[in-house]
C-alpha cells in the first residue's frame, strides 16, 4: 500500500482480476511494461495467468501523440454532456480499434457481438477524428423514430424552456443535426427574441433594408389569417417581383428577420410554431432597429 493507504496499481488490478475470474486481458500498449509484474504476482499468488494482448493507442486528431486529456475530452461524460448518443460512441470507438466484415461502418452491439474477430484487430494507431464521430452520431439520429428522438432530447435538455414544443420541432431539425446539443443553437430563437447582427445583413445585399423591411411587414398584415404556406410564398414572390430582388433573398430576409440567422428549420413549419402575433411584433421591432444595422 501507499502511505495513504491506497493499495498499488499492479497489485490491486491482479487480484481484481482473479476475484473477476478474469481469463482476457485486451489493453493498450501503454500497459505493456505493467505485464511481467502482473504476471509474476498471478504466479505468486497461485492463479492462472491471463492471455494478455495490447494493441496501439488511439491517437490526438493530428496523430501526434496518443490522445491528450489536455487538448481532448477522454472522458466518456464529457461526450455524453455534448449530444453524443452511447451506442453511436461505442459504434465510433469499435469502428476506430477493429475493421468491421464488409467495412460496414454502422453496427449495433448484438450485431458486433455476432461478427467480432480478434485476428481483425487493427495493429497501427487509429487517429481520433470528431467529423467521423459526428457523422456516425448524426446517422444514429437519423435512423430514431421521431418519438424517441423526442424523448432523448427531452431527457437531454433539462431545463429547456419550452419542453412540450420539443417533439413538434423534431421533424423539422431531424436531419440538421449532428448531436443532442446542436438543437440549441438551431431552435433557440423560436423560444426567444433574436439578436441581430450587422454581418447577417450584410450577406442579404439589400440596397435599402429597411424599404424591404417595411413591404414585408405590409405583406405579412396583408395576409388572411391562418397564415397558408401555398398563399404565403404566392405573396411574396410578387413582393420579390415588385422590389426586383430575387425570391430566394426575400424568403432569407424573412429568416433572419424572424430569427437573427440564416440557417433554420424549414421557414414557413418554424414560422407557424411561433405564432403569427410573435412574427409581426419581431419585424416591427426590427425596423425600429434598422438604423443599427445598416439600413
Amino acid at each position: 500500500q501507499r502511505s495513504n493507504g491506497i493499495p498499488l496499481y499492479n497489485f490491486a488490478v491482479v487480484v481484481d482480476d482473479i476475484d473477476m475470474k478474469i481469463s482476457h486481458v485486451l489493453r493498450g500498449e501503454d500497459h505493456l511494461s505493467n505485464t511481467p509484474k502482473q504476471i509474476v504476482l498471478f504466479e505468486a499468488l497461485g492463479a492462472e495467468v491471463p492471455v494478455f494482448a495490447h494493441w496501439p493507442a488511439i491517437l490526438n486528431p493530428d496523430r501526434i501523440g496518443i490522445l491528450s486529456k489536455r487538448e481532448n475530452a477522454t472522458a466518456v461524460s464529457d461526450y455524453a454532456a455534448e449530444g453524443y448518443l452511447p451506442e453511436a460512441l461505442l459504434n465510433y470507438f469499435a469502428i476506430l480499434g477493429w475493421t468491421m466484415p464488409g467495412e460496414v461502418e454502422l453496427m449495433s452491439l448484438p450485431e458486433m457481438e455476432q461478427v467480432f474477430d480478434i485476428k481483425k484487430m487493427r495493429l497501427s494507431g487509429a487517429a481520433f477524428d470528431h467529423n467521423k464521430l459526428d457523422w456516425v452520431n448524426g446517422e444514429y439520429i437519423r435512423k430514431m423514430t421521431d418519438e424517441h428522438l423526442a424523448e432523448r432530447l427531452e431527457q437531454f435538455l433539462v431545463d429547456h424552456p419550452a419542453k412540450a414544443k420539443i417533439a413538434v420541432l423534431v421533424p423539422l431539425i431531424k436531419d440538421r443535426i449532428k448531436k443532442l446539443s446542436d438543437f440549441i443553437p438551431l431552435t433557440n430563437f423560436i423560444f426567444f427574441k433574436p439578436e441581430y447582427s450587422v454581418e447577417v445583413f450584410t450577406k442579404l445585399k439589400i440596397p435599402n433594408l429597411k424599404d424591404a423591411l417595411q413591404a414585408v411587414l405590409k405583406t405579412l398584415e396583408q395576409l388572411s389569417k391562418p397564415w397558408d404556406a401555398k398563399q404565403f410564398e404566392q405573396q411574396f414572390r410578387q413582393l420579390a417581383d415588385k422590389l426586383d430582388l430575387p425570391a430566394g433573398t426575400i424568403f432569407q430576409l424573412i429568416r433572419v428577420a424572424i430569427s437573427g440567422q440564416t440557417v433554420t428549420p424549414p421557414l414557413f413549419e418554424t414560422m407557424e410554431i411561433i405564432g403569427e402575433d410573435e412574427i409581426l411584433q419581431r419585424v416591427k421591432s426590427l425596423i425600429l432597429q434598422s438604423g443599427n444595422i445598416g439600413a
